[in-house]
């Protein structure tokens, strides 16, 4: 049994249960930057898959008036 490594790491829907998104601008949009159960995987196979949140991209303040 081998752990996912998540932080850092592309969010994969495969290997990843995504529960929050939270905007950052330190990280890529769709990275994961925070990991709640880490997740586990028997050879290919996924036992349980790792609960994160994912980065989201910045809101912009542009408003039209």
């Amino acid at each position: 049994v081998r752990p996912i490594v998540s932080l850092g790491a592309p969010f994969d829907p495969t290997r990843h249960q995504a529960v929050s998104q939270q905007a950052s601008d330190k990280a890529a949009e769709n990275t994961v930057i925070e990991e709640y159960q880490k997740g586990y995987q028997l050879h290919d196979r996924i036992l349980r898959a790792a609960m994160v949140v994912v980065a989201a991209a910045q809101a912009s303040d542009t408003t039209d008036e």
